[in-house]
């Protein structure tokens, strides 16, 4: 019997566990596999949810040439760059606080962590709210004697304030992980380096620092990735504004799409999984070169 015929013979067996995986398998290829490959499709045509024309390569050209979505890539980049240093910053110095107190640890966790199961939109709303010239935040800033502040009126705000209600919604996810991870870092190091005489920043930097190397992997991917994809505060905050100074490349694509403009939506969608895909490879690329 040759091989072929056994893996055929191997393969019929398991036939009743087959039908078992049909089901998910099946809803896999009809609501993942097959609108990603349409999508893909769909990025090469000129459609407008009637007509279809192949265009080839001419949205992607296009939208690399277009202002619009140039500033809505330099936007979407500033966001991310922003979100991940506020939000990973105030996590981690978070996480290290609440590691080191002896009692309310679980309080805290969940105090932090709540935010993160709330409705983004509900939360957007709320701090919509507290951005207004006469609420809560210019009402603190004027019994200090500062003069109100356009938060979201501002160009040069408005991307700034939404960084800051995208961490305050999110920071809890990222310290949740980091005390996972600093509790699984052996005391024994700690205890060497205080023999060595090493003070609290240089155990921070040579021990702490590395062993939470994977979770910094981890929060980077998911949170680029949700960065990129950012949508509902800024069409619940400012859609868009002022000046497009709000615009991401997720906001672009829905503005295409609602326009019937969906050959050049999908390229946008096509782009930026391709440019997550890139991210990621790279990203585990250097992971596994610094373990090597």
């Amino acid at each position: 019997m040759t091989s072929f015929n056994k893996t055929l013979q191997q393969a019929w067996k398991g036939r009743n566990g087959y039908l078992f995986i049909l089901p998910p398998l099946l809803s896999l290829v009809i609501f993942f596999f097959y609108p990603f490959l349409r999508a893909i499709y769909l990025s090469f045509t000129d459609y407008d949810g009637t007509n279809m024309k192949w265009v080839g390569l001419d949205n992607y050209i296009h939208l690399l040439q277009e202002e619009n979505f140039q500033k809505a890539a330099v936007n979407t980049l500033a966001f991310t760059v922003e979100s991940l240093v506020v939000g990973v910053g105030i996590a981690l110095i978070s996480a290290l606080v609440i590691h080191h107190i002896s009692t309310g640890k679980g309080f805290f966790r969940g105090v932090f962590f709540l935010p993160v199961v709330t409705n983004m939109v509900a939360v957007s709303m709320l701090w919509k709210m507290l951005y207004l010239k006469r609420g809560l935040i210019n009402g603190v800033l004027g019994m200090l004697g500062i003069a109100p502040i356009s938060f979201l009126g501002s160009p040069q705000n408005a991307m700034f304030a939404i960084v800051i209600t995208s961490a305050w919604q999110g920071f809890g996810y990222s310290m949740v992980m980091f005390l996972a991870a600093l509790e699984g870092i052996p005391k024994e190091f700690y205890e060497a380096a205080d023999i060595d005489g090493a003070n609290f920043f240089q155990k921070f930097w040579f021990i702490t620092i590395p062993e939470l190397r994977y979770t910094f992997l981890f929060l980077s991917i998911t949170g680029v990735s949700g960065a990129v994809m950012v949508f509902t505060q800024i069409y619940v905050m400012t859609a868009g504004g002022p000046l497009k100074s709000t615009g991401t490349v997720m906001f672009d694509l829905f503005d295409r799409f609602i326009h019937l403009r969906l050959g050049e939506a999908n390229a946008i969608g096509v782009i930026i999984f391709l440019f997550l895909l890139v991210f990621s490879l790279i990203n585990l690329r250097i992971s596994r070169e610094r373990d090597s």
